[in-house]
């Protein structure tokens, strides 16, 4: 993602992501990812102050981070957050979402059942 987002800076489409942690006021909210981790794992959410608002540990706290500005997550009344997901194997070939009562949506996500109407 930091390399996508260097190639198109200001595409609207991508989040801005970096290898370098982010310095100042403008830069924040942020999430602090590790660039092969899985599942949520070694992911931290910081807030308007640059804190951390909320972290999930994992055993790949030794990898590169990249640092990603922070989307809002949909939400539903009862305010579980919901993640699209779109798969590739050499062409778009599935979407899926993904369900949990935490920001941070790890392996004990739900996967929610869908129909696509074309």
């Amino acid at each position: 993602m930091a390399y996508l987002w260097q190639l198109h800076p200001k595409e609207p489409l991508l989040l801005k992501t970096t290898l370098e942690e982010p310095v100042g006021r403008e830069h924040y909210p942020f999430v602090e990812k590790v660039v092969l981790g899985r599942e949520g794992a070694n992911v931290a959410i910081f807030d308007d102050d640059g804190l951390p608002e909320t972290a999930r540990s994992g055993e790949y706290e030794n990898q590169i981070k990249v640092y990603q500005s922070l989307a809002q997550l949909a939400r539903d009344k009862p305010g579980n957050y919901y993640q699209a997901g779109l798969f590739f194997a050499y062409e778009a070939c599935g979407i899926g979402f993904r369900r949990s009562a935490h920001r941070i949506i790890d392996n004990g996500a739900q996967f929610i059942g869908h129909w696509v109407r074309v």
